[in-house]
């Protein structure tokens, strides 16, 4: 059974466009457009990796990760922001990110490429 990747993005182009790209890559994908959906998916599905987005109503991606990581939950998390700094990539390391992607992407391969080195194919 191929990984499953859980995408949490509130902006519906992005996830549409990287869901396409994984399944064609043969990866399984769950879809969440905010935190607190994406909290659940992640506690019901136990998916291989996350795409995170940090920006996002209801809950922020990063007081998404810091729930996942005080629920001692070790899943690989990918960042993908559009307002990248360093506090911020400092805090995400802090909680164990596995990389920190910025938006928009310049080509699509780069995300699969971290995707598949932190899932070590």
């Amino acid at each position: 059974m191929s990984p499953t990747i859980l995408i949490i993005d509130d902006e519906q182009i992005i996830t549409r466009a990287l869901s396409r790209a994984f399944l064609k890559e043969g990866f399984q994908v769950i879809t969440a457009s905010d935190g607190q959906d994406g909290l659940q998916k992640i506690t019901e599905q136990n998916p291989a990796l996350i795409l995170l987005d940090i920006l996002m109503p209801k809950l922020s991606g990063l007081e998404l990760l810091e729930q996942i990581r005080q629920s001692r939950i070790m899943t690989p998390v990918i960042l993908m922001t559009a307002y990248g700094d360093a506090k911020t990539a400092a805090k995400a390391k802090e909680l164990g990110v596995s990389a920190y992607l910025t938006k928009p992407f310049n080509n699509i391969d780069d995300v699969i490429s971290a995707v598949k080195k932190c899932l070590g194919s």
